[in-house]
């Protein structure tokens, strides 16, 4: 019995218009990377990427958020200078490299939280509140992935690679603590712009 499809009409398994979408944010997330502000009790600089990676996540859904971070993440480690400071197979060695790492996750977790709660299919103005919780939601776990990953990994990379001791509270120190005011004004950033977007969407 013959398929209801034609021979070779095969979907891509990502199309044009998604790789150019995934390509930008790629871009976005080197771009917040230069913008940064290297701080005195820790490795690790502060810069505008996890605003970025959130929005990958939000906007773009978990799939093609987590696709940004990997291909952003990808060119830094073949040589190209996308990190902030740098790229190439060295930056492995870097006490923060795990956020790099932590931004795949924390994208897809973003988007996976918004598909969950089907927001982007939100019609009413009587579910603006419930947007805004899911989006604010999104946002918490997106951060808490990365810093859990980042501080791990800054973790042992201190206390193997540098030899220096360190204990947890003092990662949470050096990569969190400093970071948290910060990537909550960002976070509500994102926020407001997903807000905005929806509502067109919705419109």
């Amino acid at each position: 019995m013959k398929e209801s499809h034609s021979e070779g009409a095969v979907r891509p398994a990502i199309s044009t218009r998604d790789m150019v979408i995934v390509s930008l944010f790629a871009v976005l997330t080197v771009v917040g990377g230069k913008i940064n502000v290297p701080l005195p009790v820790s490795p690790v600089p502060m810069t505008l990427q996890t605003a970025v990676v959130l929005a990958s996540g939000m906007l773009l859904g978990s799939r093609r958020g987590a696709l940004a971070m990997t291909l952003y993440m990808t060119l830094g480690l073949i040589g190209l200078p996308v990190f902030a400071y740098g790229g190439g197979l060295q930056s492995l060695l870097s006490p923060s490299f795990g956020f790099i790492v932590g931004f795949i996750f924390s994208a897809w977790t973003a988007g996976k939280i918004c598909e969950l709660a089907d927001v982007a299919h939100e019609k009413s103005p009587r579910t603006e509140a419930r947007r805004l919780g899911i989006y604010i939601t999104s946002c918490i776990a997106g951060m808490i992935v990365y810093d859990i990953i980042g501080a791990t990994w800054l973790y042992f990379n201190v206390k193997y690679i540098m030899g220096h001791a360190i204990g947890l509270y003092g990662a949470l120190t050096m990569g969190v603590l400093p970071y948290l005011l910060p990537d909550i004004l960002k976070a509500a950033a994102v926020v407001v712009v997903a807000m905005i977007v929806s509502r067109r969407i919705s419109a």
